[in-house]
Parts: structure tokens; C-alpha cells; sequence
């Protein structure tokens, strides 16, 4: 008798603990805040859900971001340059995270002015880098889906505030912050790498870099006097920086005046600028560079918005050409790991990407 006296006043205790243990987590998961708030690349303060599972990607760059944060599952829904339904075919595998998901698979809502598309996407957000936040703020409204600003502008690279931004305000809306630390404290420790090299650099070589992609053209002479590569490795950019930071059109004379003693094409206009090169080789074998056969090719920087994972393989090469003896590595293996960072467990690796972006990195016989 004595034992069960003791056991009733128990059981009631256990269950009546039970009970308040049941309320507590069912206030504490009621309490649970549904939405969080972020300030977007263009200021804007967005409101959005505190779990985002479908996020619908537009205007260049957005895709990219979502990417290197390992988002791309939550993507339902892409506009026609990404999906390949508009753009050159031949050049859509320049823009590097397309050869490392097949974004083609994913379903086609045009672009901004297509909200019936975007809104049937069941999208929780919806990512641009529409630079008018009047064209943000009216799909905002007309969807009723929040809209999240990136930041796609040409002048902006790996070791800008803007591109740290990004990554941040794409992670927090994802809920993977924990991703995008990975990877911007990947970044930092490549560039400290990089940056350790160059220190030892004695003499700057004189460099120009030509063949790039902008506002859809390109040839040898489209060029930029703001390379990062060439600033990491502690070359000497030969052209002006000038068209607020982005690529811009040379001349052959340009590049003559220029009196570069290394030369390098981005690989989006290897073809064109061969073809170019060859129809004025004789006016420019006067420059260092074309008369000791120093032309190399390099990956693909810009192609609808920018490559930044390029910024570090192209610097981890240029530094190999320039001065190897002090960046002295095996530059497929560095290209490899920056891959990694920005695309793991994919599988693209230097050469999956070398068939995609021909040449790659490597010594033009021109």
C-alpha cells in the first residue's frame, strides 16, 4: 500500500510535467517568427518568409549568387537568357555556372514583365539585379511576391564590399549563411594565398588583356584597364581604367601604344580575336609581346554578369606565366580548388570546364 501512495502522486507529477514541457514547445514553436527582413543591394528594405524553400532568379547574376550559394534546388523558375531560349547558343556555356548545373532544366518565366509565369512558379521570392527599383518595387506589388535586389554591375569584384553584400543578403534570405561564410572565408584565404606570392614580385611586367565580352561584343580589342588578376599578382595593367571600371573598345593602335610585354585573351572571343589578330599581326609584331610569341589564353570573365570565381583561377595562371618561379604551383590543381569552393561535390573540375570554355588556360600558337 505504502508503494502505490508513492506511485500515484509520481505518475501525476510525470504527466502534469509532460503537459507544461507540451505547452511550453507548442508557445515556443507558435512564437516562431515567420518572416525576417533584409536590406537589399539596392537599399530596399524586403520583408520575406523566414523559411524560403522556391526562389524564382532574373536579370543577370542572380542565378550565379544563388549558385555559389548551394541554392540552385530552390530555384523554380529562371528568365530566357538562363534558361537558353534567348542569347548566342554557342556562348552559353561562357557564363561559368551553367557548366556546373543544368539550368536548362529549369522552368522558363521570360523576365520581369512576365508576372503571370513568375506568380505561377509558387515562388516565395524572387531575386533581381534590375538596377531601377522602380521595376523592382512594381513586380513587387503586382506579384505579391518580395523582391531582393543583387548586384550584377561589371565594375564589381571579389574583394568589393558589393560582392560581400551578395553573398550575405543572398544566404540570409536562403537560410545559408553557414554556405556563404564558407565561402566568403574561402575567398579571403585564396586571395591572402595570391596576395603572399605577389609580395615577392620584384619588377611588374606590362600586361594587356583583350577579347573580352560586353554589352554582347567582343574582340581583341575590348579590354579593361580594371583587371583584378592583374592586380593580385602585381602585374601592370597597360590600359586606362576608364567606362566606370567595365570593359571597353580599344584600337589596334591602343594596343600598339600600349607596348605590352604580355598578352592575354579572355577565351569568349578566342575565335574573333585570332581573326582580327591575324589581319593586323604586322602592325602589332612591334609589341614585346607578340614578338617573343607571349599571347595566352584565359577562362571566360564576363557572360551575363560576371565569373568571379574567374578573378582567382585567372590570377592563380597569370601569376604562373608571369613570374613562376614565385607562383610556383601546380595551376590545375589551383584552378581545381577555387572550382571546388564555388561549386562543390559537381564535379566540374579544369578539364570539364576547359571543353566547355576552349582553350582554357593555356599559350595561344598565334
Amino acid at each position: 500500500m505504502e508503494f502505490k501512495k508513492m506511485i500515484v502522486p509520481l505518475v501525476v507529477i510525470i504527466i502534469l510535467a509532460a503537459v507544461v514541457v507540451g505547452v511550453v514547445v507548442s508557445q515556443n514553436n507558435n512564437n516562431a517568427p515567420t518572416e525576417k527582413t533584409v536590406v537589399d543591394a539596392r537599399g530596399r528594405t524586403v520583408t520575406v518568409p523566414s523559411n524560403v524553400d522556391k526562389v524564382v532568379c532574373l536579370s543577370a547574376g542572380s542565378v550565379r549568387l544563388v549558385s555559389y550559394v548551394a541554392g540552385i534546388d530552390n530555384i523554380v523558375g529562371v528568365d530566357s537568357m538562363d534558361s537558353g531560349a534567348k542569347g548566342s547558343p554557342a556562348n552559353y556555356y561562357f557564363a561559368t555556372y551553367r557548366c556546373a548545373y543544368d539550368i536548362k532544366s529549369l522552368t522558363d518565366v521570360g523576365s520581369e514583365e512576365n508576372q503571370k509565369a513568375i506568380i505561377e512558379t509558387g515562388a516565395q521570392v524572387i531575386f533581381s539585379s534590375k538596377e531601377d527599383t522602380g521595376v523592382l518595387d512594381t513586380l513587387q506589388k503586382q506579384t505579391g511576391i518580395p523582391v531582393v535586389a543583387v548586384n550584377a554591375e561589371g565594375n564589381v569584384t571579389i574583394k568589393d564590399k558589393e560582392f560581400k553584400d551578395n553573398i550575405e543578403i543572398v544566404a540570409k534570405v536562403m537560410g545559408k549563411e553557414k554556405r556563404g561564410d564558407d565561402l566568403l572565408n574561402g575567398i579571403n584565404t585564396m586571395v591572402s594565398e595570391i596576395d603572399g606570392y605577389a609580395k615577392k614580385v620584384t619588377s611588374k611586367a606590362d600586361c594587356y588583356v583583350g577579347g573580352m565580352f560586353y554589352m554582347m561584343k567582343g574582340d581583341l580589342t575590348m579590354t579593361t584597364g580594371n583587371y583584378l588578376p592583374f592586380d593580385m599578382v602585381s602585374a601592370r595593367n597597360t590600359m586606362p581604367d576608364i567606362n566606370n571600371g567595365n570593359p571597353y573598345q580599344t584600337d589596334i593602335k591602343g594596343i600598339v601604344d600600349s607596348d605590352a610585354e604580355f598578352m592575354f585573351i579572355d577565351c569568349m572571343t578566342n575565335a574573333v580575336s585570332k581573326e582580327m589578330f591575324e589581319e593586323n599581326r604586322d602592325t602589332l609584331s612591334v609589341l614585346d609581346a607578340v614578338a617573343n610569341g607571349d599571347i595566352y589564353s584565359l577562362f571566360a570573365y564576363k557572360y551575363y554578369g560576371t565569373n568571379w570565381e574567374s578573378e582567382l583561377y585567372n590570377a592563380y595562371y597569370i601569376g604562373s606565366v608571369l613570374y613562376g618561379d614565385v607562383f610556383d604551383y601546380n595551376v590545375k590543381d589551383k584552378i581545381n580548388s577555387v572550382l571546388e569552393l564555388f561549386y562543390p561535390d559537381t564535379g566540374l573540375n579544369y578539364d570539364s570546364l576547359a571543353q566547355k570554355q576552349s582553350p582554357g588556360t593555356v599559350k595561344l600558337d598565334w
